[in-house]
């Protein structure tokens, strides 16, 4: 689940995390995990804050049933998360939804923070000995070796038992070179959305859009508020909406990652599907 990284100045905040356990053609069996954040504490007991998460409500800063899941505020170096403590089979397939907004106070906060990453990881992890990867352009999800990166970033392991990390990267960083492994990273590309692959495997570069999501149908737009807001803006202003789609096909699975950037208007894909290699029981 979404793990976020602030070294610049801004305001991060996720919405609505909706998971929904399908069959990869026709759906048989779902469980569905809903929850708005909007209240003052968290209505699923299988979910996990941690870091500089916090729920707007709870903290006096939105009237309660209109608050918000604060991943960061307004300081540098944060580092918040939020995960679902629940395992499923992941022969099921699955679909994630969650609306988010970013955005940046202060002309002097700009450029933008790093960003944030939705995460799949092994289910055998959870309180107790679950641990995010690293900060900064790896978004909590990537490993950072010093041979890649000597000086200026975090080093060490990726998210622990994780499958896949989707990061939504505004500075640019999630797509550069962060091990000696990790060949196919295109480099610096701000405002993109990209896909790294499992820790086991050094969470090495799958694939991604371009700059500014460059190469999809929203080519020219950006993964925050591109001006300046002194507080959060209303979704007439700035709206996304991600979608994830996991589906099993013979025996890999496909993902397709889609967005939509109006309330009223339709999700587009901005890639996929892509193959990947089989999961184990995931959260």
């Amino acid at each position: 689940m979404p793990g976020n990284q602030n070294r610049v100045p801004t305001g991060i905040v996720a919405l609505i995390i909706t998971l929904l356990i399908v069959f990869s053609t026709t759906l048989k069996a779902q469980f569905t995990i809903r929850e708005s954040f909007g209240e003052n504490n968290l209505l699923s007991p299988r979910l996990v804050m941690g870091g500089s998460a916090q729920l707007t409500a709870a903290a006096g800063i939105d009237p309660l049933g209109s608050g918000w899941l604060r991943l960061t505020g307004n300081t540098t170096n944060q580092v918040g998360f939020c995960y679902v403590n629940q395992g499923f089979p992941s022969d099921l397939g699955l679909l994630i939804e969650f609306e988010y907004t970013a955005w940046s106070p202060t002309a002097a906060s700009r450029p933008v923070a790093d960003g944030f990453s939705m995460y799949l990881f092994d289910s055998t992890y959870g309180p107790g000995n679950f641990q995010i990867g690293q900060d900064g352009g790896a978004l909590g999800y990537g490993e950072v070796d010093q041979a890649t990166h000597p000086t200026g970033w975090t080093l060490g392991p990726g998210l622990t038992g994780g499958y896949l990390g989707l990061g939504l990267d505004e500075f640019g960083n999630y797509s550069v070179k962060q091990t000696t492994s990790d060949n196919t990273a295109p480099g610096l590309r701000a405002h993109t959305i990209a896909l790294r692959g499992p820790t086991a495997s050094h969470t090495s570069y799958i694939t991604g859009t371009g700059a500014n999501l460059g190469g999809t149908v929203y080519a020219g737009q950006t993964i925050s508020y591109p001006g300046v807001a002194a507080s959060r803006p209303t979704s007439s202003l700035f709206y996304r909406k991600v979608q994830i789609l996991l589906e099993k096909v013979g025996t890999n699975y496909q993902i397709t990652v889609s967005m939509q950037v109006a309330e009223s208007g339709s999700m587009r894909a901005v890639f996929g599907p892509i193959t990947l290699t089989t999961p184990r029981l995931l959260t």
